[in-house]
């Protein structure tokens, strides 16, 4: 049976429905940014060629690719066969390693045209460019590179895999598919592992052709990385042809003990890739993927892209792996306690960062029976003192605009949010005491978003997770609450055009007034001293408002409505 593919689940009935379309030109545009900010590989295929005299020619035609206008594509097609054709005779003539300055030269330019193919915003051109391409043998041509006797010029396999990954950022389905049909994944994988294998039997190499190694293999792995971030089914054909058994092989972890940090940064973007679209490769991977990803994360030479991969991976486990090993993960080598940190505004700024580290909290403790518990058994109460400076709102993130930077503080905020919120439904009441305690400046903060923040999201969450406290709250908590305004909250849920939050306003009303009437039943004096006074002074505010409802047209509301006036407010 074959399985469906994830990440066409929200169009299973029609293949090029338009949302499906926007989705992937979205992802297009983002691989396309990506690649045009690479300057790390396209300097290296564009600049690292032997110098030569007779190159001017190719460089005015190089050039012409630079400055061409998309509107004049005249001599293209016959340029790109010219230069194809050159790098075929060459090869087939075994005189490559003669000719190796001629071949670099030929795919420099050819790379050219891709790299122009990139940069302009019409995708229709884009398309045509790339058909062209194809049609001229472009693609048949670069894939030659990946057979063993071109293991010699590590620099012009270095080319063609940085070209194949260009390629890659641009989308484009038809070429994707005719790559995959000719056995790139195989080529790749058995390239990898020749590479490995060379890198690590010849420590003595001159360090010039060394570093051409470890360039190549720090771009095959980017290749790889693209593919798998690419689609469904180009993961399940990495899996099927040896990429998971080469990532967890004695080999890889070998090579891993003296690799840069271009290797590392493109190996944990695979990793990611792997694991963060993927819920069915997550189960078979898991257990294998646990000390990579773990070895990486814990590095401490990692760039901030890098790190973010790391907590990307790790964050897909605490959702979607299961719990042993989540568990296994997060418990063991200090991972935890490094998520924990990158949450400290005092030891990391990084607004992303922050983002996925919270998110990893929080999806942890959803996920996983108690592990509120481990959380804050971490480092105690300094999580609560996070939550306080992110729900604050007095953030400076770098590198931000005035309306990103709001965006950016308002996404923190809910983060914080659903933490706390996944406190106050532990079963262990400690938690929610403790978020009480100290002034219950927490419960003061999100009291204040509720009332007061005009982002609907945000504001919903506020109000749900006040609703939830009241729900689990003793009596002193809920004057606690009353006496923090929490009668506004639920005065405004009740006038909302959300149903849910409309219910859930009018159940905590509920709450509130059948643990003051037990109160008053005990000691008629409550009726002056708690929370029914400030009901009481109200109640003409709460009759008019629960009125307007009272014909609502949702079932659950108008009973809960008239059940209220009829009970609580009938005189």
């Amino acid at each position: 049976m074959q399985q469906e593919d994830p990440d066409q689940q929200f169009s299973i009935k029609d293949a090029i429905s338009f949302k499906k379309d926007k989705h992937r030109v979205e992802i297009r545009k983002k691989n396309i940014q990506a690649t045009l900010k690479n300057k790390r590989l396209n300097n290296f295929i564009m600049n690292m060629q032997p110098n030569v005299d007779n190159g001017q020619q190719n460089n005015s035609i190089m050039q012409d690719f630079n400055n061409q206008d998309p509107a004049q594509e005249q001599g293209n097609e016959i340029t790109l066969q010219f230069y194809i054709q050159t790098i075929n005779q060459e090869c087939d003539s075994n005189q490559f390693l003669n000719q190796s300055d001629k071949i670099s030269r030929c795919l420099k330019i050819l790379n050219s045209h891709l790299l122009c193919t990139i940069k302009t915003t019409d995708l229709e051109y884009q398309q045509q460019q790339l058909i062209q391409f194809m049609r001229s043998g472009g693609c048949e041509c670069i894939l030659q590179f990946f057979a063993e006797k071109y293991d010699q010029v590590p620099l012009l396999q270095a080319q063609s895999i940085g070209m194949i990954g260009n390629i890659f950022s641009l989308s484009n389905c038809s070429i994707l598919s005719f790559l995959i049909q000719s056995g790139i994944v195989s080529y790749l994988i058995k390239l990898l592992i020749r590479v490995s294998e060379f890198i690590l039997a010849e420590q003595q190499l001159k360090q010039t052709f060394q570093d051409v190694k470890n360039e190549l293999l720090s771009e095959i792995f980017r290749t790889i990385a693209n593919m798998a971030g690419e689609s469904y089914e180009y993961r399940i054909e990495l899996s099927q042809n040896g990429l998971i058994r080469y990532l967890t092989s004695d080999l890889f972890g070998k090579i891993c003990i003296n690799i840069n940090k271009s290797i590392v940064a493109n190996i944990v973007f695979l990793i990611k890739n792997m694991l963060c679209s993927t819920p069915s490769l997550k189960e078979e991977i898991t257990e294998q993927f646990i000390p990579l990803v773990s070895a990486f994360f814990l590095s401490s030479d990692l760039s901030l892209e890098s790190l973010q991969d790391c907590v990307l991976s790790i964050r897909s486990y605490a959702k979607f792996g299961n719990t042993i090993a989540r568990a296994k993960m997060l418990s063991q080598g200090g991972v935890f306690e490094k998520i924990h940190d990158l949450i400290n505004p005092n030891i990391n700024t990084d607004f992303s960062i922050v983002y996925y580290a919270m998110s990893t909290l929080k999806d942890y403790m959803k996920y996983q029976n108690r592990q509120a518990e481990y959380v804050f058994n971490i480092k105690g109460e300094q999580i609560f003192d996070f939550l306080e400076y992110y729900l604050n709102g007095e953030i400076k993130i770098q590198n931000l605009n005035k309306q990103d930077q709001q965006s950016a503080v308002t996404d923190l905020q809910m983060q914080a949010i659903d933490i706390l919120h996944l406190y106050v439904l532990c079963d262990d009441p400690l938690f929610f005491s403790f978020i009480y305690d100290q002034g219950i400046k927490l419960i003061q903060l999100i009291m204040k978003i509720a009332i007061y923040s005009a982002n609907n999201k945000i504001n919903y969450k506020a109000k749900e997770f006040l609703f939830t406290s009241i729900q689990r709250s003793t009596y002193e908590q809920q004057k606690q609450l009353v006496s923090l305004n929490i009668l506004q909250v639920i005065l405004d849920a009740i006038q909302e055009d959300e149903i849910s939050l409309m219910y859930k306003g009018l159940r905590s009303l509920v709450q509130l007034l059948q643990v003051a009437e037990s109160q008053i039943g005990q000691s008629p004096e409550y009726a002056q001293i708690n929370y029914v006074k400030d009901i009481m002074e109200r109640s003409y505010q709460f009759r008019q408002v629960i009125e307007s409802v009272q014909s609502h047209p949702n079932n659950d509301i108008y009973e809960l409505a008239n059940e209220i006036l009829e009970i609580y407010f009938k005189n």
